[in-house]
């Protein structure tokens, strides 16, 4: 039996080089369709349960993370493949089998689908859950061995410390996890900007911001226990771009 394999990819051009090594090289893959926005792919491996789904990470109308998030089982294997390096740690986060950047490599392509294939029973399993993304779920993962866990809700804003971070949250509790800043945020910020890594040193929740301020040259996020926090200057067009959208949203 073939493996059925769906493409997702707005660029053309792009799913045409994936789809032409597939069909070159791996001809137990069996391509169903290849779409190019992500309602198109949602409708598509409705009707043809793909056993992997190649998937970009940024198009029109919401990104890779978006369609994975419209389905309550991810039954399928995730390839993701992109051109943009910076949301890997987030896609292998949520179990993505693997995260090929542009252009492809043939040989990065079979260990992915060598990966997939052999993960395939379990993915298709009752046992097996795939995790939502975590900027649209409810908890913010501490350390996932001990169970520990924070409300997204909660947090107020979290800042960097060396090589750890500490989570504040509106409770007056403080958390520290072995996460860097960095890994947060590819966790946490998004396009819904809930989350917005404001400083080098300083991602705030946007939900509990209570107001933000010119002070001289400097734009200054207040937050809901008058803690202020300075916006980096080479970041201070787009987080006043995105202040704004959200105060009138």
């Amino acid at each position: 039996m073939g493996i059925n394999t769906i493409i997702v990819d707005d660029e053309k051009s792009g799913a045409n080089v994936l789809r032409l090594l597939l069909e070159k090289y791996f001809p137990e893959i069996q391509i169903r369709t290849v779409c190019h926005n992500i309602t198109d792919a949602f409708n598509a491996i409705k009707t043809y349960h793909p056993d992997i789904v190649f998937l970009d990470v940024k198009m029109p109308n919401g990104d890779g993370f978006d369609l994975l998030n419209m389905f309550e089982k991810v039954d399928f294997a995730v390839i993701f493949v992109t051109a943009y390096d910076e949301y890997a740690l987030r896609a292998l986060k949520l179990r993505a089998v693997d995260y090929l950047l542009k252009p492809i490599n043939k040989l990065d392509l079979e260990t992915a689908i060598q990966k997939a294939v052999e993960l395939l029973p379990f993915i298709h399993s009752s046992e097996y859950q795939y995790p939502k993304n975590t900027s649209a779920g409810e908890v913010f993962v501490l350390n996932k061995y001990k169970n520990k866990h924070v409300m997204l809700n909660d947090i107020l804003y979290i800042i960097a410390d060396s090589s750890y971070s500490t989570i504040y949250c509106n409770n007056n509790k403080r958390y520290v996890t072995s996460k860097t800043l960095k890994d947060i945020e590819e966790i946490l910020c998004n396009e819904s900007y809930n989350f917005i890594r404001i400083h080098k040193s300083v991602i705030i929740h946007t939900k509990h911001m209570t107001s933000y301020k010119q002070k001289g040259d400097n734009l200054v996020v207040i937050m809901p226990n008058e803690e202020e926090f300075e916006v980096a200057q080479r970041k201070k067009a787009e987080i006043r771009h995105i202040l704004s959208s959200l105060t009138k949203r």
